[in-house]
């Protein structure tokens, strides 16, 4: 998830492709106060209620993963061309 100031401005599910934010039209804000991205790593396992009478718990049994292998900014730029045939 990508965040700006604690408003949620993009997510994104993964599906083995790289993950792109187009940054242009939160240009102004997201220079001022900055990006905030979170990652939740993939879960394989099975979440049990732990729970007792003095405290509600949940127990996660199994396996994460979470790799990130690179962020960058890149600049983005589209041209139309028009021919006069």
């Amino acid at each position: 998830m990508a965040f700006i100031s604690g408003r949620l401005v993009a997510d994104d599910f993964y599906d083995g492709l790289p993950w792109i934010i187009g940054l242009k039209r939160f240009a102004p804000e997201v220079l001022e106060k900055g990006l905030c991205l979170v990652f939740h790593p993939l879960s394989q396992g099975v979440v049990k209620n732990v729970s007792s009478q003095l405290a509600g718990r949940f127990e996660f049994t199994g396996s994460e993963k979470l790799l990130v292998h690179s962020i960058a900014a890149l600049p983005e730029y589209r041209v139309r061309l028009r021919t006069n045939a």
